[in-house]
């Protein structure tokens, strides 16, 4: 099944994002530089120039969508786990691979998962899609390439699992209710799954997870103001990395390190907050289009699902994305004022049963019933209706 996407291409916030004491990251880093963010509440994908602070809506999903998770693989194609509708994973591809510069359309990559949607989403070397699994209570993975679902990874408990880190062959996951992180040694044989964090007072609701350039693990937790440093071989806490309030933040969503950068990039409330390697605060990131900020994702070059430039409303087309996806010519994004923008629907509504055989067709049927017998009249032909 397909929802579409209208591809909206129009710059919504301009400004000098830089803050605090850290110098801005180095312009050679910057000429295409951007980051891609979840919005959840906003059913949204939306991005952000890191040299401008220029925002634009890569893809608007259907309502109700609540886009949380984002991926991308080593070719630059972008995954997003929704927390509504189908609670599913789906791809960004365009609708005609011919005309990149046409719509994309959200192509289904996996069935539902769990009540309440996929947790967070992260590749493995081997480019195989590693889903945390969220009440399913286990690592769902896939290969994107063929669509076949993998044997998943179990944890040995029966727990929710919603944040996810991949590092060399281990996979590091969060159980949401619990306040504990395990480290899945895929290399092993059999797989072997052991806890490294148990009880921690420092994590409450833990789910952002990244490795940092310490080569460490970072960890942060919705209903806490701090990120964690754990030593992903021991399970011993290194200390907090730091305390979002002092950066003007409440709780973290989402966690995600770029090494291309050596910056962190936190996700709390609608704001994106770029953060250096000492914990100090870079820039931040907000757009009227971007409500409760989840997953990012940072290019330093374009991705292969980049935002094709925007058409009139009338020559968009509208055809299923086929099955397969050619590599994407990335285009630059054209800016469109706010109001041309609209929202396709996922599908036509069948008429309902009143529609057919209520007062408005009742009289639809009089109505042309006076019409044909008008017509009998003047052309001389006798009234069917009456002579009957």
């Amino acid at each position: 099944m397909l929802r579409y996407l209208l591809v909206l291409s129009f710059v919504l916030w301009t400004g000098t994002p830089s803050f605090g004491d850290e110098p801005p990251r180095g312009q050679e880093v910057l000429t295409n530089a951007s980051i891609w963010v979840a919005g959840q509440e906003s059913d949204n994908i939306v991005r952000f120039d890191l040299s401008s602070g220029e925002s634009t809506v890569i893809a608007r999903l259907s309502n109700g969508s609540r886009p949380r998770a984002l991926a991308a693989n080593g070719t630059g194609q972008v995954f997003v786990g929704l927390l509504g509708n189908q609670k599913n994973v789906v791809k960004l591809v365009p609708s005609r691979p011919q005309f990149p510069s046409s719509p994309l359309v959200a192509v289904d990559v996996t069935p539902t998962i769990s009540r309440f949607g996929p947790g967070s989403m992260a590749f493995d070397r081997n480019g195989i899609l590693h889903i945390a699994g969220n009440s399913e209570r286990r690592v769902l993975r896939y290969n994107v390439e063929t669509g076949a679902a993998l044997e998943p990874l179990l944890t040995g408990r029966q727990v929710n699992i919603l944040g996810l880190a991949i590092h060399d062959e281990s996979v590091f996951v969060a159980e949401y209710f619990q306040k504990i992180v395990m480290r899945i040694d895929t290399a092993a044989s059999p797989v072997h799954s052991a806890m490294l964090l148990h009880d921690e007072e420092l994590l409450n609701r833990p789910y952002g997870m990244t490795f940092g350039h310490s080569d460490n693990l970072f960890v942060s937790s919705l209903l806490d103001d701090r990120v964690v440093e754990v030593n992903p071989q021991t399970g011993e806490v290194v200390g907090v990395f730091m305390d979002v309030k002092t950066i003007g933040a409440r709780g973290v969503n989402d966690l995600n390190y770029s090494r291309e950068l050596g910056h962190y990039f936190l996700t709390s409330g609608d704001t994106v907050y770029e953060i250096a390697g000492n914990g100090s605060l870079i820039a931040r990131f907000t757009s009227p289009a971007l409500s409760s900020a989840w997953s990012t994702l940072v290019f330093v070059s374009p991705p292969a699902s980049t935002a094709p430039a925007a058409a009139p409303v009338s020559e968009l087309p509208i055809v299923p994305a086929p099955d397969a996806s050619p590599a994407i010519t990335p285009l630059p994004v054209i800016p469109m004022p706010v109001n041309e923008s609209i929202i396709l629907p996922d599908e036509e509504d069948e008429p309902v049963e009143a529609e057919r055989t209520g007062p408005q067709a009742q009289r639809r049927a009089f109505d042309a019933k006076i019409s044909l017998q008008l017509i009998r009249k003047m052309s001389g032909r006798p009234d069917v209706s009456q002579t009957q």
